[in-house]
């Protein structure tokens, strides 16, 4: 079951945040419900150790405790953990690209990351010190992706693209 927390975010959180995050869209398409039916039969079969569930679970808490706190750095690192350990319930969420845009990202400067959703496509989110966002978009629009602005807001986060 999934229990959804609203949190409490101070202001000056959550504009650093929008400060050291970007956002890139993943150019293939996928349907989600081939992932999750993966994960449902590991999680049948037994194959997801209790150990690696409380991983994932302290992970979440962690990251948690560092949005309320605006300890955003160590956030950074978490989110590397987190996609660590996401990879590991559901070998389904990533692919080469996926996996290949992460490598640069980190190999650039990017503290950490994770894909959205269910996986193979979607979106990518980095964690990146401004000084080196400029080489990590460059790198990774030049493998294809593309990097879209946003902002957080009331109703989550928002993105949003202009006419040429």
């Amino acid at each position: 079951e999934i229990f959804v927390e609203p949190l409490r975010i101070q202001q000056n959180t959550l504009l650093e945040l929008e400060y050291n995050l970007m956002l890139f869209k993943l150019n293939s398409t996928r349907k989600s419900t081939k992932n999750q039916k993966y994960l449902k039969k590991n999680l049948k079969r037994g194959k997801l150790s209790i150990s690696l569930i409380n991983k994932i679970q302290k992970t979440t808490s962690q990251i948690k405790l560092c949005l309320i706190k605006g300890s955003v750095k160590k956030f950074g690192d978490l989110l590397n953990e987190s996609w660590q350990l996401k990879k590991k319930i559901n070998k389904k969420t990533t692919n080469i690209f996926v996996d290949k845009c992460y490598r640069v990202a980190r190999k650039n400067g990017a503290l950490g990351g994770k894909l959205l959703g269910a996986g193979e496509s979607g979106y990518l989110l980095i964690y990146s010190s401004p000084v080196y966002q400029k080489v990590i978009k460059d790198k990774l629009e030049a493998l294809g992706a593309k990097f879209e602005i946003f902002k957080f807001s009331e109703k989550g986060i928002e993105v949003w693209k202009t006419t040429k």
